[in-house]
């Protein structure tokens, strides 16, 4: 069984990929995808040119899922692991995600835990169990966590939603990963947790919201239509909850639905 690492990056990031890689082993490719954004120059450094094991492909669409949908695009081995170009990875990671696929040849979709840097708490609250991934469950997944059978993929013509995740030209607040997973789940395939590591990443990330503003508003209402239907619209209430100490006025709760409709509507 081989593993390909689809690693998205752009222009002068490339210059981090070296360091994601393992010392060369004949079961594990890296598929490197590069968008070319705002005619940065950039040079690819010779390391990545000289090893055979890694492939690069140029996206000259924008969007980070444009990105990863290149890198599934040129994938050719049996497994993939979704990859950014700051993660780190190691030997046992990638035989532990192997060992689940060859044990269970009916899976397709595995997510499993990011490891922080020393001193730093968890990436997040994880289960300490195997999870059956399902549509009560399938919001709190991080690309980064993602492998899968690429002929399940592949054969289910499923790719990232290009109107989500950053640099998207509609929802830039991210969502893509989430999505993924939910239409794997419409597409009946086996989706299961695993608590075990499979990526090095430090805590701090892009990917945390911090900032509840227009933007990230208009966007919970095109992810709530995108993942729900019109019965996305329930999910205002759930998010005026959970945002509540942030919506203390009934201004800031109207202003809210607003942009809400808003990106519902888009």
């Amino acid at each position: 069984m081989t593993v390909d690492i689809l690693i998205a990056t752009i222009n002068t990031n490339i210059n981090n990929v070296p360091s994601v890689l393992l010392k060369a082993r004949a079961d594990v490719s890296y598929i490197i995808s590069i968008q070319e954004i705002n005619n940065v120059a950039y040079e690819i450094p010779d390391v990545l040119k000289q090893r055979k094991d890694v492939s690069i492909f140029f996206c000259k669409e924008k969007g980070l899922s444009m990105n990863r949908n290149n890198c599934i695009k040129h994938a050719t081995s049996d497994i993939c692991i979704i990859a950014d170009d700051d993660v780190r990875y190691k030997d046992s990671y990638i035989d532990k995600i192997k060992n689940e696929f060859i044990k269970d040849d009916s899976l397709d979709v595995f997510a499993g835990k990011i490891k922080t840097n020393k001193g730093e708490q968890e990436y997040k609250n994880y289960k300490q169990k195997v999870l059956k991934i399902t549509f009560l469950n399938f919001k709190n997944i991080s690309s980064i966590e993602i492998c899968f059978r690429r002929k399940s993929i592949i054969t289910s013509d499923l790719v990232f939603d290009k109107n989500f995740g950053l640099g998207s030209t509609k929802f830039s607040k991210g969502g893509e990963e989430s999505i993924f997973i939910r239409d794997a789940i419409l597409k009946e395939m086996k989706i299961f947790y695993y608590p075990f590591y499979i990526v090095n990443h430090p805590y701090e990330s892009s990917g945390k919201i911090t900032d509840f503003n227009q933007e990230y508003m208009v966007f919970l209402g095109g992810y709530s239509r995108r993942i729900s239907g019109v019965f996305g619209c329930l999910l205002f209430v759930y998010f005026l909850y959970r945002y509540r100490s942030r919506l203390k006025t009934f201004k800031k709760v109207t202003m809210f639905f607003g942009f809400f409709y808003k990106g519902f509507n888009m």
